[in-house]
């Protein structure tokens, strides 16, 4: 497994139990000294802070999530049983040397541990297979293609699916050798050659590549430039690999021992923060855009037949296409108009916008210049489609002009706000000046350049600097 992902593994299942661990003790407490326990409470505050500090120390010492996916009924069941046995001994051993014991009621601990295995085992079990069943059946999981040849690609596909890799999905396969497209080997279809290759990887879901080849093959760093030009997770079987690349390093996925090479690796912590932020961001957004509508959504029902807000198909990370979510700005038949008015159109490139736009309502124009349009955007925000801080998602039709060094701005989720938008978005004209803005966000991105744009943004919007 990716060691990030195995990271954040660790990370979820140590808050699990955590949770279930606290939920027993404070459960054993009641049981105890049920109405009393307020009394009793000023007591066993040292407790639960014992108790947390040794589930992240028996965490990383007795590695009780190693393959923990994979692991059976019974073999969880003695797990729990091993670690709350540690727990419980740890704790004793505590109030022992601490000469506090005397103060605590046995049976509390007695109930503690039976609890405890219970709650924990449920809980493992009941989040093991949440985790499982979401990523194996959500566009959240990670989208992988295996560039082999046709000898080694039945035995690359099970490699892949030998060990623990619930974060990964493999959903096509590069055979470079010999022409087997719309074949299937191991239940993954071939859809592509040397020739194919890199368009599939252009116009499909694609998050990593794992590269499965003779390492002196003549094409390796022709392959491994034009998929980092699109800003995808590489995996290289480690063979005698010789080429130096950027950010390297060895990983273990699947059966593969491999060298990892990322455009721009990054914090797993500072993603999970970053998440955070999004999912409080878009609860206060939300409220806002709630109080908002009770205004704009009878203005935009009076100009215009049409509904309130609109719905459009994106194109999000790596990709993926979720529908994005506005206020309705425009005539209902704007869609339908966009093709009369192309030779309008003041970008350079693959985007559209022209001034004066005769599909725009007068609430419209309003909603634009105040950025009012944008707020139902939350809700995808909230739902993970998007970020607060990311890049601005293509229509389809866009997407599909683009070229291969392009889809490198969707390499990451796209954004309410970001680089290009605060940059004055109706000053740049150029798409390929829009594409260097989101590259330079992607390369150098961190928490601080997320809440620094958040708040340029405040005053974008405020002085209303490049909008409409």
């Amino acid at each position: 497994m990716n060691s990030s992902n195995s990271k954040m593994q660790y990370l979820y299942f140590m808050l699990v139990d955590m949770a279930g661990t606290l939920c027993s003790f404070f459960l054993a407490l009641f049981i105890r000294y049920g109405l009393e326990l307020r009394q009793q409470s000023s007591v066993y505050k040292t407790t639960v802070i014992v108790l947390v500090f040794t589930i992240i120390c028996t965490s990383y010492l007795m590695e009780p999530y190693r393959d923990i996916v994979r692991r059976g009924y019974f073999q969880e069941y003695k797990n729990v049983i091993k670690c709350s046995l540690a727990l419980l001994v740890i704790l004793l051993s505590f109030l022992f040397f601490t000469k506090q014991s005397d103060e605590y009621s046995r049976m509390v601990f007695f109930y503690f541990f039976t609890l405890n295995v219970i709650l924990t085992y449920m809980m493992r079990v009941f989040f093991k297979g949440y985790l499982v069943g979401r990523y194996r059946s959500s566009i959240e999981s990670a989208k992988v293609m295996i560039v082999t040849t046709k000898n080694k690609a039945a035995d690359a596909v099970r490699k892949m699916k030998e060990k623990d890799i619930w974060f990964y999905q493999v959903n096509s396969l590069a055979i470079l050798d010999e022409d087997q497209i719309g074949e299937v080997i191991e239940g993954i279809p071939v859809n592509a050659g040397y020739k194919e290759m890199f368009e599939s990887a252009r116009l499909g879901v694609l998050d990593d590549v794992l590269i499965d080849m003779p390492h002196d093959y003549q094409y390796m760093k022709d392959i491994i430039n034009s998929f980092q030009d699109m800003g995808v997770r590489i995996h290289i079987n480690l063979q005698d690999f010789e080429l130096k690349l950027p950010n390297e390093r060895v990983e273990r996925i699947g059966g593969f021992t491999v060298i990892t090479s990322d455009a721009n690796v990054r914090s797993q912590l500072q993603l999970l923060i970053k998440r955070v932020m999004d999912i409080f961001g878009s609860i206060v957004g939300l409220l806002i855009t709630g109080i908002v509508s009770v205004f704009l959504a009878p203005a935009i029902k009076i100009e215009s037949r049409g509904p309130v807000f609109f719905s459009q198909t994106r194109v999000g990370k790596n990709g993926r296409k979720f529908k994005i979510y506005k206020f309705r700005s425009m005539y209902a038949d704007a869609e339908e108009r966009k093709k009369e008015l192309m030779a309008n159109n003041k970008m350079q490139g693959n985007m559209f916008k022209m001034d004066n736009d005769p599909r725009i309502t007068k609430v419209g124009k309003f909603i634009r210049k105040t950025s009012l349009d944008e707020l139902p955007q939350f809700w995808n925000v909230l739902k993970g489609d998007m970020s607060l801080v990311g890049t601005r998602p293509p229509t389809v039709d866009e997407f599909e002009k683009y070229q291969i060094r392009h889809k490198k701005r969707l390499s990451i989720k796209p954004g309410i706000t970001g680089l290009w938008q605060v940059s004055g978005r109706n000053d740049v004209t150029d798409f390929e000046k829009v594409v260097e803005l989101d590259n330079e966000y992607i390369d150098n991105w961190n928490l601080g350049v997320d809440v620094k744009l958040i708040l340029l943004t405040v005053w974008v919007v405020l002085t209303r600097r490049g909008a409409g």
